[in-house]
Parts: C-alpha cells; sequence; structure tokens
C-alpha cells in the first residue's frame, strides 16, 4: 500500500519501464473501485477507471503525470493509502479481489 500523496512519484518510473504485458492496478484500501493502467504502445497508455467512473481512455506519456493526478483525485478522493498490484496482461485480479 502506498500513500496518496507520493504514489505518482513512485509509479511514474514504474509506468514508463513497463513491457506490453504488463500493468498495474489501483484499487482503494476497500478494493471497491479502481484504476488498470495498460501500457498499448511505446508512448501510450491505457486508463481504465472502474467505480465512480466506468470509463477508458488513452494517455500520452507526456500527459502522463498530469493525468494520473487529475484521475486519482476523481476516482479516490477521500482514500489516503492505494493498494497497487504489478500484473500480467492475461491476469484479470478485479473479479477475485475481495478474496485477497
Amino acid at each position: 500500500m502506498y500513500a496518496k500523496e507520493s504514489l505518482i512519484a513512485q509509479i511514474i518510473p514504474r509506468l514508463k519501464k513497463l513491457k506490453f504485458t504488463e500493468k498495474i492496478l489501483l484499487t482503494t484500501y476497500k478494493r471497491n473501485r479502481s484504476l488498470t493502467i495498460l501500457k498499448i504502445k511505446e508512448d501510450t497508455f491505457l486508463f481504465e477507471q472502474r467505480g465512480y467512473w466506468e470509463k477508458s481512455f488513452e494517455v500520452k506519456e507526456k500527459k502522463l503525470s498530469k493525468k494520473l493526478k487529475q484521475v486519482l483525485r476523481e476516482e479516490f478522493p477521500r482514500s489516503h493509502k492505494v493498494r497497487v498490484y504489478f500484473l500480467k496482461k492475461e491476469e484479470n485480479i478485479l473479479e477475485n479481489l475481495k478474496k485477497l
């Protein structure tokens, strides 16, 4: 678990090193809202929000930090801690989150 205030500084370097077969899943402490970040091109990431908003959109690497900050504010407004999972593309942990 990471503090939300320091999350961006810790996640951005990991996102830039992602391979095309990996993704990062960010969830709230209660695991009822999530953000999945998947690298789809060399400089493009796919954000999938599940929670308050159900939407997917692409983000260029130049705007990654700004957009991640905005999405964290929207999806995790009252959260202080964020769970971070590093997954392979085929893995889908969302169905099994309550079992963890």
